[in-house]
């Protein structure tokens, strides 16, 4: 199963998302649950700026292959973790609403 967590630890972002220079926001970090055990995939890196990070550091496991592959989304690209490395995949593919497109012919 995958998904995805906001973490406890805040990190600093500039400028504000919600107005000012700098303000502190938690992580949304991409997750995988495996036998009971949450294992923390992490986020493609964010380029830093001045006092803080460009962005909020986002990202989301959306699907598992039998390999134990997985891919998501990280701040509007696609990734793919295998062997515990994350890894981008190129730009989000998006639908005519702004969804997400599912990979129905990735699993192997």
């Amino acid at each position: 199963m995958v998904g995805s967590s906001f973490l406890t630890k805040p990190v600093k972002v500039s400028p504000c998302p919600t107005g000012g220079e700098v303000c502190e926001v938690s992580p949304e970090h991409a997750v995988s649950w495996t036998s009971g055990a949450i294992t923390d995939l992490g986020t493609l890196p964010v380029p830093r700026k001045g006092q803080g990070l460009t962005e909020a550091p986002e990202a989301e496991a959306l699907a598992v292959n039998r390999s134990g592959e997985v891919v998501g989304l990280s701040n509007g690209n696609g990734f793919l973790v295998r062997n515990g490395q994350i890894t981008q995949a190129g730009p989000a593919a998006c639908g005519p609403t702004g969804s997400t497109m599912p990979a129905t012919s990735w699993a192997t």
